[in-house]
């Protein structure tokens, strides 16, 4: 489960090599500023959006090393956003994050593309740790899709869990 602390230290190293860069799409100003502060302290260039339209417009414009989106409400108002990095480049690994678990908008987000589906607050560490999940460390370049597939996946077993649980929070570190 991700923590509720709202540590904001950056991490103790960069983790990832100049021109790693990410796009951070999410439509509240308070976390937009918070995670876009934590994953420029490990080295990463961040753009970010509050908007969905324009989120999807920074895809057309420069390639990602990763896409972290902002699930929205119930209605899954970053779908559009998913969509469009598929059809960009469907190798670039991109994080939904939800503020509660929606079995609707995982599934949409898995089927849609996404590599994770996580439920937020997080804190500075698993921010950290995402990065080192899905960010080929000192590479600052893409994972194949052989390369995704070999990360970790939930297994049916912990989705049953999470979902008995009303939580969801995979790949990360503990």
């Amino acid at each position: 489960m991700a923590s509720s602390t709202t540590n904001q230290e950056p991490a103790a190293r960069p983790l990832a090599e100049k021109g790693t860069s990410i796009l951070l799409v999410k439509k509240d100003r308070k976390g937009i500023r918070r995670y876009g502060t934590i994953l420029r302290s490990a080295g990463c260039r961040v753009r970010t959006s509050l908007s969905y339209a324009e989120g999807a417009r920074y895809l057309k414009r420069e390639p990602y090393n990763l896409i972290v989106l902002d699930q929205g409400s119930r209605g899954f108002e970053g779908r559009g956003v998913l969509m469009r990095a598929m059809e960009v480049d469907p190798e670039v690994p991109v994080l939904v994050l939800a503020h509660s678990y929606d079995k609707g908008c995982y599934e949409g987000a898995m089927q849609a593309g996404a590599l994770d589906y996580i439920e937020e607050p997080l804190s500075a560490g698993e921010i950290v740790a995402l990065l080192e999940t899905y960010i080929a460390p000192r590479s600052g370049t893409r994972m194949t899709s052989a390369k995704q597939a070999k990360r970790a996946r939930p297994s049916d077993e912990r989705l049953s869990k999470a979902e008995s649980d009303g939580v969801y929070l995979a790949g990360l570190i503990s």
